[in-house]
């Protein structure tokens, strides 16, 4: 219920709101039983019903119910009447210290006063294993008195932040991941590196956090600053503080103390609050520089002890040359994101976005001219001169020119970045794609094969034909002679993805280097990168010898690809210096970006390591060991792709032609069955899972149905399958079954009532039942009604027995059998929930009541089952969403720039090279 003014709660009466957000709401109330004036917090009227919040708040009050400190806000209970789940707090008066702040920075000696009180705290916390995570000055509190109380331990960890503030400086918590590696938690401006990366955090990111607390104090100032969260996550991980801004007095220990604080490198930082809060106290208690005779003395006792070690040194030294040099550190990975105007951009069919070989500007192509932003800035410009019409754009080795194709004059051009009169290269009729050598020349696709022109100007040649088909996106590889190109013959949506990258020299034969896939770069830690669908792969790969050593992983996710595939462009760039930067995925037709995630009972995820898309479908193989899923691409095609899950590859696609759907394993794990399109009339195919052999045809649906396969009996004789007639509907869905092992493999009816809709069958693992979903009535006359879940035996008898009685549809028998698993709430738009239902099958079939899992968020789609179960019944693999857009809008559009990206692509795709 929304709380007002005037209200009661259990003998609480509210008073005045004092504050609200993705929290909770903060209100003052008046305890009527012990006649003292309380704090209630209670969650979000739109969380009230959730028992995963409730269940994580009642979590957190038993945390904050541990802690009892001076400098700590009181938890005085958790409670709950008409409904509403709140608690009880101490109410403290006074300002934040956000509040106070804006009015400017505390004298240094009140600094150090507020700042031990908050040391205080924290280390009380971590004595008792809670790191706040979100300590900032906003959560800080100053009485009138001049103490402090630290607000809101451990909330941090209970609620996800919707980040409805506009000041980004006091954002709320923002959670990005809750994965293996851990969770992203904090307000970004008080972000550790460590939690900025969504690394696994500990008692020294509150020290980070409180260091930023005390530059505050000291400034009033952040120390991290940007006008956006991903300016500020940037300045957190790549810069440093403007120590400049101290105070001039500041004491030499307090300025060095907050240094620590601020180390990027945990290792390297104050381990323990306690030791960091005696620092503080005896530079309270004696802040003043020590006489000079004394540092004097102190200076001269220092001078003595370096010339003995400079000795020592000296003598050494001859050893220490001979030792091998380390290894070099990796350098960090940084990460930061910059807003464009997708509406804006122009030329979508062509390259929109070029980096420099060099890393130090990348450009953006606009309706208004072509935009350049050199990464020491924060801000791009325009080049005069590119206000004209052009595409595809790309720049030379130095990053000194810029070229594209004019379309206006249909010839390439280049323009200085410092802006100035286009100069004209040659002619170019259609280019699909071009590069800037290192030898001088520049090399552009046609239809007919891959061309060269000077960069000087020239008349182009033809150096490789390539009729029939179409070419694309030609580089130079590092040997000067070879040219890595794309090449497809396909003419549909998907042609680029069932493309082959290809290396040739001129007069030379093709040898085809990748098959599936296109827009391929070579990155000189031995790499081949390149495009499927909106992801970009790595593979390692020898220039010399043209050929990859390896399975190719997926590195990077949500990159735009060329619109109407008129090009392969993926919109990334990758710079000699380790510098990637790329247009993230924004026309995709997808409402939902979807991962796949392996998920237990109580509702932990772990993701897999495969690009986010829109799954549907998945599927555990009999062993556990791999899942097969479909996939929708953005053009509305439906494929079938494989996983291993024992990792070291990439995601594999089983189908080729057609529409490929719902993928069901054979019994002994070797085929996979899917309902398929690719040639006519429609029906159920199966094939090998390893992708050798060629499909088989299992059905043929009758004209106007199609046939999708739904369960394997366990000896792999009879397969179940649904037969559909379009549009869904009532008398739409029908269960039948094929026997694999006859002469004939005629279907025969299971379950197929008129006027009412039947699907979602399940195989029990002895074979003797059929698990399904239907909206036929149990009555004899069998009336569409809700829909709920039966079973029959098989083969069948006549008689079913009802399993669920609050709905239900998609059961799945785990357990060997002891169980049943379906899904309810399957009305479009209803948020899904899995109900299990304990099972006897002999003598006569017996059920426990319903229960749910603790199992929230996954895919809803109505007529797909989108989740499955592991051998054993303990795990699923299910489609959870990854980011839903408000009614069907497009993400908003970036360009993203991964520093040092390269440190972590030879991390991830581990090569020979050095």
């Amino acid at each position: 219920m929304a709380l007002i003014a005037g209200s009661n709660l259990g003998p609480y009466v509210v008073v005045e709101r004092l504050g609200k957000g993705g929290m909770g709401e903060v209100w003052r109330a008046r305890d009527a039983r012990l006649g003292r004036d309380v704090a209630i917090k209670a969650l979000p009227p739109e969380f009230e019903m959730d028992p995963e919040r409730l269940g994580r708040f009642e979590r957190e009050a038993k945390v904050l119910a541990v802690l009892n400190h001076a400098n700590i806000a009181a938890l005085y209970g958790l409670e709950q009447a008409h409904a509403q789940t709140f608690l009880v707090l101490e109410l403290v008066d006074g300002q934040t210290l956000a509040e106070r702040l804006a009015a400017g920075a505390l004298p240094v000696p009140e600094a150090l006063h507020v700042a031990v009180q908050i040391a205080e705290a924290i280390e009380a916390a971590h004595e008792k294993d809670i790191i706040h995570r979100d300590l900032k000055p906003a959560n800080i509190k100053l009485t009138s008195d001049g103490d402090v109380k630290v607000l809101d331990f451990g909330l941090a960890k209970a609620f996800e932040g919707n980040g409805t503030e506009p000041n980004v400086f006091n954002s709320p918590t923002l959670s990005l991941a809750a994965t293996a590696q851990g969770v992203i938690l904090g307000t970004a401006a008080y972000m550790s590196p460590e939690q900025a990366r969504g690394q696994v955090v500990d008692r020294r990111t509150d020290i980070w956090a409180f260091g930023c607390v005390l530059y505050e104090l000291l400034t009033a100032r952040p120390a991290f600053r940007g006008e956006l969260v991903s300016d500020i996550l940037a300045s957190v991980l790549a810069r440093e503080p403007e120590y400049s801004e101290l105070p001039a007095s500041l004491p030499p220990r307090l300025r060095d103390a907050l240094r620590r604080c601020l180390e990027k490198n945990p290792k390297r930082r104050w381990q323990a609050m306690g030791d960091l809060r005696v620092e503080l106290e005896q530079i309270l208690a004696d802040p003043v520089v020590d006489p000079t005779p004394a540092a004097a003395t102190r200076l001269n006792r220092t001078a003595l002890a370096l010339a003995i070690i400079a000795s020592a040194v000296i003598a050494a030294s001859a050893a220490w040359l001979l030792k091998p040099a380390p290894r070099p550190t990796p350098k960090e990975v940084v990460r930061f994101f910059s807003p464009v105007n997708f509406s804006q951009l122009r030329a979508t069919g062509r390259p929109m976005v070029a980096l420099s070989p060099d890393g130090r500007y990348f450009a953006y192509n606009t309706s208004t001219g072509v935009f350049l932003r050199a990464m020491d800035t924060l801000t791009a410009r325009p080049i005069p001169g590119t206000d004209t019409p052009l595409t595809g754009i790309f720049f030379s080795p130095n990053g000194e020119w810029l070229a594209y194709w004019s379309t206006a004059l249909n010839a390439l051009q280049k323009v200085s970045v410092g802006g100035g009169a286009p100069v004209t290269l040659g002619p170019a009729a259609n280019p699909l794609g071009a590069s800037w050598g290192n030898d001088g020349n520049i090399l552009f696709a046609e239809t007919d094969g891959i061309w060269r022109v000077s960069a000087e100007g020239g008349k182009p040649e033809l150096v490789i034909k390539t009729d029939p088909g179409f070419p694309a996106s030609p580089s130079l590889l590092p040997d000067g002679k070879t040219i890595l190109y794309t090449f497809t013959t396909g003419t549909g949506a998907d042609r680029w993805d069932q493309a082959e990258i290809i290396a040739q020299q001129p007069g030379g034969k093709p040898k085809v280097v990748v098959r599936g896939g296109s827009d391929a770069t070579y990155v000189e830690t031995g790499h081949l990168v390149y495009a499927v669908g909106n992801a970009l792969y790595a593979v390692p790969f020898d220039p010399n010898a043209l050929q990859t050593n390896g399975g190719a992983v997926p590195v990077v996710t949500g990159v735009e690809r060329a619109a109407a595939v008129t090009t392969p462009s993926a919109n990334y760039g990758i710079a000699r210096n380790g510098t990637l930067a790329y247009l993230n995925a924004v026309t995709t037709t997808a409402a939902v970006e979807d991962t796949l995630d392996v998920v237990n009972r109580t509702g932990a995820v772990k993701a897999l390591d495969v690009p986010k898309a829109m799954y549907r479908n998945p599927r555990v193989s009999p062993n556990g060991r791999s899942i097969a899923v479909e996939t929708v691409t953005a053009t509305g095609q439906s494929v079938i792709w494989v996983y291993d899950l024992a990792g070291g590859a990439a995601i594999r696609r089983l189908t080729q032609e057609g529409n490929n759907t719902r993928p069901v394993w054979s019994a002994d794990g070797k085929r996979i069955a899917y309902g398929s399109d690719r040639e006519k009339p429609q029906g159920i195919f199966w094939q090998l899972a390893d992708g050798s052999g060629l499909p088989e045809r299992l059905t043929s649906a009758d004209e106007g149905y199609e046939h999708y396969p739904e369960s394997f009996s366990p000896d792999g004789k009879v397969l179940s399958f649904a037969r559909v007639k379009p549009p869904l509907g009532q008398d739409a869905w029908g269960l039948w079954t094929l026997r694999l092992d006859g002469p004939d493999r005629k279907p025969v009816v299971f379950f197929d009532l008129p006027s009412s809709n039947e699907f979602g069958s399940s195989f029990s693992p002895d074979g003797k039942w059929i698990a399904y979903a239907s909206n036929a009535s149990p009555d004899a006359g069998g009336a569409p009604t809700s829909f709920a879940i039966y079973m029959q035996p098989y083969p069948p008898t006549g008689v079913k027995y009802q399993i669920s009685q609050n709905g239900g549809a998609w059961p799945l028998w785990t357990s060997g059998g002891r169980e049943l698993l379906y899904r309810v709430n399957v009305t479009a738009g209803a948020e899904p929930r899995l109900n299990v239902v304990s099972i006897t099958t002999a003598p006569v079939p017996a059920f426990t009541a319903e229960r749910a899992l603790s199992i929230q968020g996954f895919q809803p789609v109505v007529n797909n089952r989108e989740y499955d179960v592991f051998p054993g019944g303990r795990d699923l693999l299910m489609v959870l969403p990854e980011t839903r857009r408000e009614n069907g809008a497009p993400p908003p559009a970036e360009i993203r720039t991964v520093l040092n990206f390269t440190e972590e692509l030879k991390a991830r795709v581990p090569t020979t090279q050095r």
